[in-house]
């Protein structure tokens, strides 16, 4: 067995048993520097990949949002091997959003809705760390970009098109406020429901354009 034998693989049965290996070679790159996972995914075994999700053996979204810092806090449950063996899929996975994205396109192939609410498909780390009183940070930060990422936005601009608002001390004395992001589509749709949602989010996007214009004037 090897991690790229294994990332075709359709048995079930061989999957289990490569999880149960002594040497741990499911948690460490080959002589490519490439783990199971990076090959399962390029393979598109979403089969495998979605059994290793669904048995907890790998998350691509953690459950604590203060670990979303580092990607969406990925990890793994397989145990690493004694001190003095190096194991780095789980650090691999936390610091490679982009595996994410790639299991992302895997759901959206096989129509799969709920692995897409479990990967936040929609969303990516930094806007849990985003802060909208600090929001001048954002006048150099960019969205990410790979190819995993491209085979999904095409919709990228040279602003990440981020709004922030804070409630006035005065009014509220505390600080409240909100920063989310706002996007605008240049696409139409023959599906009059599709159109209907690319409208409204559209309206949206100039309602926030048109708050900002009368604020600079």
């Amino acid at each position: 067995m090897s991690n790229y034998s294994i990332a075709y693989s359709k048995d079930p049965a061989e999957w289990t048993a490569y999880l149960k290996r002594d040497d741990k070679l499911f948690l460490n790159p080959d002589e490519y520097d490439k783990t199971v996972i990076d090959y399962a995914l390029e393979a598109g075994n979403y089969p495998f990949l979605k059994f290793l999700m669904d048995n907890g053996y790998i998350w691509f979204v953690g459950n604590e949002e203060k670990e979303y810092n580092v990607g969406f806090g990925a990890g793994t449950s397989i145990k690493r091997r004694e001190i003095g063996f190096h194991d780095p899929l789980e650090y691999r996975m936390k610091a490679q959003d982009d595996l994410r994205f790639k299991m992302i396109s895997l759901a959206i192939r096989d129509k799969d809705l709920d692995m897409l609410n479990r990967l936040h498909a929609r969303e990516i780390p930094m806007l849990y760390t985003l802060n909208h009183v600090m929001h001048y940070t954002l006048t150099d930060k960019k969205l990410p970009e790979s190819s995993n990422v491209e085979t999904m936005i095409h919709y990228i601009y040279p602003e990440t098109g981020f709004v922030a608002f804070t409630i006035p001390m005065y009014i509220k004395h505390s600080i409240r406020g909100f920063i989310t992001n706002i996007i605008h589509m240049t696409v139409t749709s023959s599906d009059p429901e599709v159109q209907f949602l690319i409208d409204e989010m559209n309206k949206t996007y100039d309602t926030f354009i048109n708050y900002f214009e009368e604020k600079e004037a």
